[in-house]
């Protein structure tokens, strides 16, 4: 049997011992509390699981307006972004990147993504197969180039014939404001050889055509410029952008490539590469037609330089824009109305006769 004095003493100690405890307890509670509260430098970030896709909880921001350059864009800030013959022959805010989520952290790669990033402007409409298979692919394989970027798809909502070259133009509005070069790509080319660069530095002295004529599965003329093509903000804006007259499908880029040619800029091509035609996997489905009907005197018209329309000219409606998760990797979707002046182009839509 323990004496009082010594009954005392224990109960002493085991408040002691009890009263560490808490003080451990409610310090480490303290700490988690302190942690889930701030924005800390290695944040928990769970992808989702393989061939899923997901959209973002953000509402739809509806915006009536035509856009035209020079106007400011609408950025939804609490979701925390005269003629001469061509005669060339063919048969949603931005969200905040980690560094380590497009590329690598270290050294002199570090540096360089620092101070460049690269726009994908993707034209879109009635392609998601091949957008669901492009975006992955792309985050994947740029990474490997420690290439900072941001996917912009634009989509065209209207009823109107697709028109690729608007799109790119309205691209490039939302693109600049955040990127510094930028490469119009097609949806269904994927780059297989790793050698195909799409960092800054192969744009600094002109375009950069990453799916040249040589390495295209399909296009082979000298003046072929379209598929995967990389440039410096600057240069865009030099060639005004492209024509809005190319309603269905193709010519919009022979007609750019007549406007890089007058605007003195020196196209460059991968060099040294061995894939030849393997260099790019074309994931463009059979089953769906290009629409490559010709209306009124729209055959004659796409033949000729445009001089009067062009990034300057663009008119759009702005119908929402969203930002999404594609097996984790980010994209912005802007859904856009393209504006026709059937006055100018009466091809744009099918008409009702045919």
């Amino acid at each position: 049997m323990w004496t009082g004095k010594e009954l005392m003493a224990r109960l002493s100690i085991t408040r002691t011992l009890l009263f560490m405890v808490a003080v451990s307890f409610l310090t480490t509670v303290y700490i988690m509390v302190s942690y889930n509260n701030c924005e800390c430098a290695f944040p928990s970030y769970k992808l989702p699981a393989p061939g899923t896709y997901r959209r973002d909880d953000h509402e739809d921001n509806p915006l009536p307006n035509i856009v035209k350059p020079g106007d400011e864009i609408p950025i939804d800030n609490n979701n925390n972004n005269n003629h001469d013959d061509i005669g060339h022959d063919r048969n949603y805010r931005e969200d905040d990147h980690d560094d380590d989520e497009d590329g690598g952290d270290d050294g002199d790669d570090m540096e360089y993504k620092t101070k460049h990033k690269l726009g994908i402007i993707v034209p879109f409409r009635d392609r998601l197969e091949e957008l669901l298979e492009f975006v992955p692919y792309m985050h994947e394989f740029l990474a490997q180039q420690n290439v900072q970027y941001h996917i912009y798809v634009i989509h065209q909502v209207d009823s109107h014939r697709f028109n690729r070259a608007s799109l790119l133009n309205v691209g490039f509005l939302h693109s600049k404001l955040d990127c510094d070069y930028l490469v119009m790509h097609d949806v269904d080319l994927l780059p297989v050889n790793p050698d195909l660069h799409y960092k800054y530095s192969m744009v600094e002295i002109g375009p950069h055509h990453i799916s040249s004529p040589e390495l295209h599965p399909k296009y082979h003329y000298k003046t072929f410029v379209g598929g995967i093509l990389m440039m410096k903000n600057e240069h865009f804006e030099l060639t005004n952008g492209l024509s809005n007259k190319y309603w269905g499908w193709g010519r919009e880029d022979d007609e750019f490539y007549v406007r890089m040619r007058e605007a003195n800029l020196q196209i460059t091509y991968p060099q040294d590469i061995d894939t030849g035609y393997e260099s790019f996997r074309h994931i463009h489905s059979s089953k769906r037609d290009r629409d490559k009907k010709r209306y009124f005197n729209q055959k004659e018209e796409s033949r000729r330089r445009d001089r009067i329309t062009g990034l300057d000219t663009v008119r759009y409606e702005l119908v929402s824009k969203h930002e999404m998760h594609i097996d984790g990797a980010p994209i912005t979707m802007i859904n856009v109305i393209l504006d026709c002046d059937k006055t100018v182009t009466p091809w744009c839509d099918v008409p009702e006769q045919v």
